[in-house]
């Protein structure tokens, strides 16, 4: 589910749940022991919300049970903002229990940047009795309450959570807040999320998603502005950044042209003056494409290409910036190793690829045409030169080419093919090879692997010995050399005796 959706949702239940709570408004103020107080200011000042406050913990940092389900909250899991410790009212030491969780449960809300944890814990407002409260006009001064943690909601913005201490706390207007998601779309499955997967001949096509602020009405201007950053091994395709304004889903207007668009090698920056100007409304995305080219010569492996997004928009204490959102691409480096059956390297084996559909690989990492195929060959470790990334899928190795002395097998054709699970954290790698080669070594850190492919040697229709001359060592050659001219030397030498024989033979003819 998309940020903007999830926040579509929590300002439902916000609502769904102010009017089933139906708890009246009490003023507190002139019966509530020596506290604080609370504030709550907008980036427009000019806000006409209010927020109802709600005290959850008391002085002591203990939770009040009848203002929220506290032991609900025992034990609960938020994903990677973590897990709360427990909690049980009844239990010998529930206050040192109930503090711990209230420290957990603040130190939580104050990582949750997209609101969730926050409002999963205002569903936990107990409902079943009158819950005192205050109410707390946004820009309209402060309302006095007791000392103690406080709860804050209003239908249709974010809650916010403040401890009072015995001093005016001052509290900024969430809704003033705009968000940012940045996907990648994987070039295999063709899906949007934080991570995706790419060969060397393959673009890449990114997305920035702005919602725009429910507050946005509140404003005179509202200007916006989009940063991305990026790894060094990609380049920014020209002219391919496109900014458009949607609604529901649907596109409103291209607003490319209105937007001012600034780059450098490796980061963009994309501002809207005034969002107001061309008929945003809130709820409304902004949402920014474009496209990049991988330039990286090597795998990036387990780090992966990142790219960095942040928004900063104009905020009741300065300019504010929305947390940085982030993604990662990752692509895989293979390498073709021929051996003989006892495992000795072999120079000069010729090997191509083809993927899925037949089609041959270029030297750009792209496929197409044979006319265009590139062409690996062995060196003396036995090993080819550096083949393009590839990204996961099913391909076929051709060896076009054994080394000298050696046989091509009957199916030169080697499948082969490569899978990844990946997310923005880790990815993790999977070859499988069939056919007559086997995977020599996987390495998921450097995003790389080696297949293996034996050859076996020409052999004489007599059975004689192998033709296997580049196979044998350079004192073997030597032996094989010294022995050839042994050969020769009596041969010459027995062909001189001959001819002095035959020379002796004629001179006695011609003495008689």
């Amino acid at each position: 589910m998309s940020v903007s959706s999830v926040k579509r949702t929590v300002f439902a239940a916000f609502a769904l749940l102010l009017a089933a709570i139906a708890v009246p408004s009490l003023a507190l103020a002139s019966t509530l022991s020596q506290g604080g107080s609370l504030s709550i200011r907008s980036s427009s000042g000019n806000s006409h919300a209010t927020y109802r406050a709600v005290c959850i913990a008391d002085k002591n940092a203990l939770p009040i049970d009848s203002a929220l389900d506290w032991e609900s909250l025992s034990g609960r899991s938020f994903g990677s903002l973590g897990t709360l410790p427990h909690y049980d009212s009844t239990a010998p030491d529930a206050p040192e229990q109930g503090r711990s969780l209230v420290e957990a449960v603040s130190k939580l809300v104050s990582n949750d940047d997209d609101g969730s944890a926050a409002a999963e814990i205002v569903t936990l407002l107990a409902s079943a009795e009158q819950v005192p409260g205050v109410e707390v006009a946004v820009d309209h001064g402060s309302v006095a309450v007791e000392n103690g943690w406080w709860l804050l909601v209003s239908s249709g913005r974010r809650p916010l959570f403040a401890w009072v201490d015995g001093e005016p706390v001052q509290l900024g207007d969430k809704m003033d807040t705009p968000t940012l998601d940045k996907e990648v779309r994987d070039n295999v499955t063709g899906t949007w999320g934080d991570s995706g997967t790419f060969g060397s001949g393959q673009q890449l096509t990114y997305r920035l998603t702005l919602t725009v602020p429910e507050s946005l009405e509140e404003f005179s201007t509202y200007w916006v502005e989009i940063h991305d950053q990026w790894d060094s091994r990609l380049s920014l395709v020209a002219h391919s950044v496109h900014v458009k304004l949607m609604s529901g889903g649907e596109q409103k207007e291209d607003i490319t042209d209105a937007a001012k668009i600034s780059s450098t090698d490796t980061s963009f920056t994309v501002r809207i003056d005034d969002l107001l100007a061309i008929s945003s409304a809130p709820g409304d995305t902004v949402v920014v494409t474009y496209t990049m080219e991988p330039n990286a010569s090597e795998a990036p492996g387990a780090e992966g290409l990142v790219n960095d997004a942040w928004a900063k928009f104009p905020h009741f204490d300065g300019d504010g910036e929305t947390p940085h959102d982030r993604t990662r691409v990752y692509a895989f480096q293979v390498s073709i190793k021929k051996v003989t059956p006892t495992g000795t390297p072999l120079a000069g084996a010729v090997f191509a690829l083809r993927d899925a559909d037949g089609a041959w690989l270029a030297q750009d990492g792209t496929f197409g045409a044979a006319s265009m195929r590139a062409a690996f060959t062995t060196d003396q470790q036995g090993l080819t030169s550096k083949i393009p990334l590839l990204a996961p899928g099913s391909y076929t190795l051709v060896e076009l080419k054994a080394p000298h002395g050696y046989a091509l097998p009957d199916d030169p054709t080697f499948p082969f093919s490569i899978s990844a699970e990946h997310s923005f954290e880790q990815v993790n790698l999977t070859v499988n090879a069939s056919g007559e080669t086997r995977v020599d070594t996987v390495n998921a850190t450097e995003g790389a692997f080696s297949l293996c492919v034996v050859n076996q040697p020409v052999t004489p229709p007599s059975g004689g010995i192998p033709q296997t001359w580049d196979a044998l060592s350079n004192w073997e050659k030597l032996g094989v050399v010294l022995m050839v001219a042994g050969a020769l030397a009596i041969v010459l030498a027995a062909l001189m005796r001959r001819n002095r024989a035959q020379q002796e033979q004629q001179d006695k003819q011609g003495d008689q």
